[in-house]
């Protein structure tokens, strides 16, 4: 990306160039446009790759749409296209007025909503969801008691131990939903391939989404706390086989749950929300 059009995490001093493998910064314009793609696909894919490139974090910002129509060499329709595809997957925010376009950030959330499209286009049912989800669920329970980083598996469990700062705090109280999710949020974190991670928490992210959070309750039954709190234990102690049937057994008692809780609803199609 030339130093005219490459975003910038204000303030900063002089940009850096960005350099392909043998020389200067190659500009889309120069280059073919991949064959069989759409030109909004592939201006988004060059968006990504000039983002990931330059390390840009969440919350930086895009050149003005003027500049990137000169770098990129596409109509302002296609990149207001391209712009959008990612915006659907939250790798990009699009704000109003001189908010500008800033980066986004990535999470299996917004990819498991497109995973809900194609679910509900072949008529996938949320009884199958919830069995996928006790399958995908361990996986990742027994990847994360696997991590070598034995420090950070202990300091992304910790909070969901009876004896930790967080829990004593909430002794006798009632554990919010959000707990719950950040607890499987940080299984998940744990897991070091990032594909896989991505992969198996999709299914999970849809059931948030589409079953968790739709329930009227605003805190964590018992059970459940206690759950997360043996799976944790394993985790931390490297028990990956344990962790992962733990993990299977707590994701049976929440199908159990949400069948007594919505009969009907769990054998409906899964539908867009």
């Amino acid at each position: 990306m030339s130093a005219a059009a490459k975003p910038t995490r204000p303030p900063k001093a002089a940009p850096r160039v960005l350099h392909g493998a043998g020389g200067p910064a190659v500009s889309p314009t120069a280059s073919a446009r991949r064959r069989g793609v759409k030109t909004s696909v592939s201006v988004a894919l060059d968006i990504v790759r000039d983002i990931v490139s330059q390390r840009l974090q969440a919350g930086d910002k895009l050149p003005l749409e003027s500049e990137l129509l000169k770098h990129y060499g596409v109509s302002r329709a296609s990149l207001r296209e391209g712009m959008r595809l990612l915006e659907v997957q939250g790798l990009l925010s699009i704000r109003p007025g001189p908010g500008g376009v800033v980066v986004g950030g990535a999470h299996p959330a917004n990819l498991g909503r497109s995973l809900m499209l194609h679910m509900q286009f072949v008529g996938a049912t949320y009884d199958e969801l919830m069995d996928t989800c006790i399958w995908t669920e361990g996986q990742l329970a027994e990847l994360a008691a696997r991590n070598r980083d034995r420090k950070k598996v202990r300091r992304l469990m910790l909070p969901f131990l009876s004896q930790s700062d967080a829990h004593s705090a909430a002794s006798g109280f009632e554990h919010p939903i959000e707990e719950g999710l950040d607890f499987h949020l940080a299984v998940g974190a744990l897991v070091e391939n990032r594909v896989r991670a991505f992969m198996l928490m999709m299914p999970g992210q849809v059931l948030v989404e589409h079953i968790i959070s739709n329930v009227e309750r605003k805190f964590l039954e018992d059970p459940f706390v206690h759950d997360h709190e043996a799976i944790a234990v394993a985790i931390i102690a490297g028990n990956a086989m344990r962790a992962g049937k733990l993990m299977r057994d707590h994701f049976e008692h929440l199908n159990k749950y949400f069948r007594t809780y919505w009969p009907r609803a769990v054998a409906d199609k899964i539908q867009g929300r």
